[in-house]
């Protein structure tokens, strides 16, 4: 289900080409993305992000909250404004882990679907690893052999064990050896270890140790793939913004720009040195470094938690970074259905 207007197309290089939207009300964050058709892909018109918060509270009370949902209404009405403001013919808009969890979530999805005329939906664990796989699919090296993906979000992760070899020939689900998707998400530690928002030292090992007991049986069975015994031709592909944090932190940036940071190759054993040097700041320190911020800052250290917990069992490979996800995984279903193809 999609919203959509007819007529409302521009011109771009003598072609008509529609405006659509891609719109991921997540855990921590509302995003979302305009963009319209240009050759094989697509040109960004407008873009938002704020956080949200949506899941604060849901581990303890199993509810979203009452401020979580103005925030994620007034984030909701900026989304529908840049909507108008770009006359939007088409907009796909999903809810995740949060809305998935609490037991108000398909209530509260309902009214922010009646209230700005959009069919906002929740969608399932299975549905939102395929989008981050299809989001991520163009940063995937096809000429190895493995590649395990990693999507960490405010209310859960999703770990995709991949055979690149295959997506050329047999598209992206077939590549997909095996998959899991665990309640367990920056937004949730924070509630389950430190629901005053004071996390030292003790508390990010505690979150790295919950870690290493969620994601093991998965991780132990990527690590007995035969392939990997034979010629450990791989690479890992992280998205989530404690990954783009760290990758910013390691190349010196300022300020964060994506064009330096999406794409970019760095090793698991400088990810899971940056974690543990995160885990020993104060939140002033973290506060401090220009790519995290006063907003993020808190949750940095569960997101390290659930890096450090991948990166370790993967020391020397390489990993590339993605700032992409979700909505550029609707993106390019929604132009895909347009074209045909």
């Amino acid at each position: 289900m999609v919203y959509k207007h007819q007529n409302r197309h521009h011109v771009v290089g003598g072609e008509h080409h529609k405006v659509v939207a891609a719109l991921d009300l997540g855990t921590n964050n509302c995003r979302l993305l305009v963009a319209q058709k240009k050759g094989a892909g697509y040109r960004v018109v407008d873009a938002f992000s704020r956080v949200i918060r949506l899941g604060e509270g849901i581990y303890s009370q199993g509810m979203i909250n009452e401020e979580a949902m103005e925030r994620a209404r007034s984030a909701m009405a900026a989304c529908m404004d840049k909507v108008r403001k770009h006359n939007v013919c088409e907009v796909r808009a999903v809810a995740t882990e949060a809305c998935r969890s609490a037991q108000n979530g398909p209530d509260f999805v309902e009214s922010l679907a009646r209230d700005y005329g959009i069919p906002l939906r929740i969608i399932d664990a299975k549905e939102e690893m395929q989008l981050a796989v299809r989001g991520c699919g163009s940063l995937i090296r096809t000429d190895l052999d493995r590649v395990l993906l990693f999507d960490i979000g405010g209310g859960s992760t999703e770990l995709v064990w991949l055979e690149p070899g295959r997506i050329a020939t047999e598209g992206m689900e077939k590549a997909i050896l095996d998959w899991v998707s665990l309640p367990v998400g920056v937004v949730g530690l924070m509630d389950q270890f430190a629901p005053d928002g004071d996390t030292d030292l003790h508390t990010a090992k505690r979150m790295l140790g919950h870690i290493r007991d969620m994601f093991g049986d998965f991780l132990d069975r990527c690590q007995l793939d035969p392939v990997l015994h034979q010629a450990p031709r791989m690479h890992l592909l992280g998205t989530s913004g404690t990954v783009t944090t760290l990758t910013g932190m390691h190349l010196g940036l300022d300020r964060y720009v994506r064009a330096r940071v999406d794409g970019t190759w760095i090793s698991a054993n400088i990810l899971q040195r940056l974690s543990h040097e995160i885990f020993a700041m104060d939140v002033s320190a973290r506060r401090a470094i220009p790519s995290v911020g006063y907003e993020r800052a808190d949750l940095l250290v569960p997101g390290c938690a659930i890096i450090a917990g991948i990166m370790e069992r993967f020391r020397g490979t390489r990993v590339r970074v993605a700032d992409r996800g979700l909505r550029e995984g609707m993106l390019q279903e929604m132009f895909a259905q347009e074209g045909g193809s």
